[in-house]
């Protein structure tokens, strides 16, 4: 599952999401000084996702 995430832009031309918090342009969440903030996984989407082990870097001697 994907969880959608709306940007809406303001008078000043910054991008909010729904809860107002302030996004960059690659919909990182940012704080006041403009700092990506991390968000895990289970933080945006209030699940665990599963891990895909075909996509997982395996090293030449697997």
């Amino acid at each position: 599952m994907v969880a959608t995430l709306i940007l809406v832009r303001d008078e000043k031309g910054d991008l909010h999401d729904q809860k107002s918090h302030l996004r960059n342009g690659a919909s990182q969440r940012i704080d006041a000084q403009g700092a990506a903030i991390h968000e895990s996984d289970t933080d945006a989407t209030s699940t665990t996702l599963p891990v895909d082990e075909a996509a997982r870097p395996r090293k030449l001697a697997d």
